[in-house]
Formats: structure tokens, C-alpha cells, sequence
């Protein structure tokens, strides 16, 4: 709410963002969008906010050359 860190968005130099996956640690996907421009600040997909936590992404990009690739990894919320 300070407009700092206050979104993750995700940019892609060597493809483009094809799908992109965010669970809570209960497993509990808390976001999901398909594309590009793709971003998450801090709501649930129903409207609902996500609590302080860690959590988890998966993202899948498409190289300029047709490969598609898989990322994983977390990232702490704080409010």
C-alpha cells in the first residue's frame, strides 16, 4: 500500500511469458494468468487478500526458438 514492491511482475528477455502459476503453502493456487504483461498484487483470484506468507510460482515462457521451459521457485509476501 506504500507503492513500493507493491506488485510482482514478471518480464521475460529470451521468449514470452506463456502461463504463469501462484500457490499459497498449502498448495492453493492463489493466481493464474495466461500471456503476457502478466502481474499479481497480492489478491487471491476471488478478490480476496492473500495473507502474509510464502509463496510459490511456476512459470512457463516459450523461448524465441520454440522451447518451452519451466520455473519454479518462492517468494515471501509482506504487507
Amino acid at each position: 500500500g506504500d507503492n513500493e514492491n507493491d506488485i510482482l511482475y514478471i518480464k521475460i528477455r529470451n521468449g514470452k511469458l506463456v502461463y504463469t502459476e501462484i500457490y499459497d503453502r498449502w498448495g492453493l493456487m492463489m493466481y493464474e494468468q495466461a500471456g503476457e504483461n502478466v502481474y499479481w498484487d497480492g489478491y487471491t483470484m476471488g478478490g480476496q487478500e492473500a495473507s502474509i506468507g510464502v509463496y510459490y510460482y511456476i512459470i512457463t515462457i516459450e523461448k524465441f526458438d520454440g522451447e518451452i521451459m519451466k520455473f519454479t521457485g518462492a517468494f515471501s509476501l509482506f504487507k
